[in-house]
């Protein structure tokens, strides 16, 4: 259930959120320039309408219908997405008039591969990725450099100031990985880990999450709800990919593009796009996300690899990895396709 009210009063908003503590339920605040909208949670069944309306500054009571209720668009149905307004500190390259560009290694393999990828995109990105833990499907093949590779993120910490992106398969590494992460990740793997995603949630810190490659638009979004729930609403969400009867024949994975106006349909939440993951062929990446920010994405999330590297030689997704080169040609036509996101 949402109660909107006019913006008239802090004390009118105080008197109805103690109110709603005393029936034993919560609130959420969402501020917006004409209203102020609150969400109550927990089990509103016995609530009528009528126990709200008649308060002073109330201009009506709806009851969302969604499973989902504090990631829902009806909660917040004035929200304007910037995503700069989830990071902490600064971004140099950011802006509203732009789609915000993640980029980097799929994972960092060593110091010398993460610090000329990062010097090469410098220009282009808004945050850097390169993952030190990497869910792998085989047990055999290379996990990340885990704890060992916090030093090389603390280098590229030291050189320059741009938010850093680390996914998190387990809350164990949280302790490990707090220090050198801006942006929390939870992958498509653990899209269902509900008891990781409050985990992270309770960090604070922003959680880009990744949909699973099975999931549906209300599962994914439940998923969120779980973070949010947490008192975490600084959550990205990520398409990347789908499985389909196609995926593997030409391409690793479908991209879900039609998901990208139907999460900003349904949900209060900014989503990007996953070009790489998506498609798993790096000749694709580039028309694959140009065609997401014209569906309406606020923003991408690419692997690249340093130039005259040879693809072949890399031990994590070297086949879908774009070059510097490549990031900037998205750059430079992004603002034909996007408009303001």
């Amino acid at each position: 259930m949402i109660i909107i009210l006019q913006r008239n009063g802090e004390e009118q908003v105080n008197e109805i959120v103690r109110y709603v503590h005393s029936l034993g339920l919560e609130v959420d605040i969402s501020q917006g320039t004409e209203n102020v909208v609150l969400g109550i949670r927990g089990d509103t069944r016995s609530l009528r309408e009528e126990q709200f309306v008649s308060l002073p500054g109330v201009q009506r009571v709806n009851r969302i219908s969604s499973k989902y209720k504090l990631v829902s668009r009806q909660f917040r149905p004035q929200h304007t997405v910037k995503i700069k307004d989830y990071l902490v500190g600064d971004v140099p390259h950011l802006s509203d008039s732009k789609p915000f560009i993640i980029a980097g290694p799929c994972a960092i393999e060593d110091e010398k591969q993460a610090l000329q990828t990062f010097e090469e995109i410098a220009a282009y990105t808004d945050a850097f990725r390169g993952f030190l833990y990497k869910p792998r499907t085989s047990p055999y093949e290379f996990q990340g450099l885990r704890e060992t590779g916090i030093s090389i993120l603390q280098e590229i910490r030291r050189r320059y100031s741009i938010p850093i992106v680390q996914e998190v398969l387990d809350s164990r590494h949280l302790d490990v990985l707090n220090e050198v992460t801006d942006i929390y990740q939870v992958g498509t793997r653990n899209m269902y880990n509900y008891e990781l995603l409050k985990e992270v949630a309770g960090t604070g810190k922003p959680v880009i999450l990744k949909r699973g490659w099975t999931a549906t638009l209300e599962e994914w979004l439940l998923a969120a709800e779980y973070i949010a729930k947490e008192g975490n609403m600084n959550i990205i969400l990520c398409e990347r990919g789908i499985r389909t009867l196609s995926s593997g024949e030409y391409g690793r994975n479908t991209p879900d593009l039609n998901v990208i106006p139907a999460v900003r349909e349904k949900s209060c939440l900014p989503i990007i796009f996953d070009p790489s993951h998506s498609t798993g062929r790096a000749e694709l990446v580039v028309p694959t996300s140009l065609a997401a920010l014209s569906m309406g994405a606020h923003g991408l999330e690419i692997d690249v690899m340093p130039r005259n590297y040879d693809r072949r030689m890399l031990q994590v997704d070297g086949q879908q990895a774009i070059t510097a080169q490549e990031l900037g040609e998205i750059v430079k036509r992004a603002g034909n396709v996007w408009g303001n996101g």
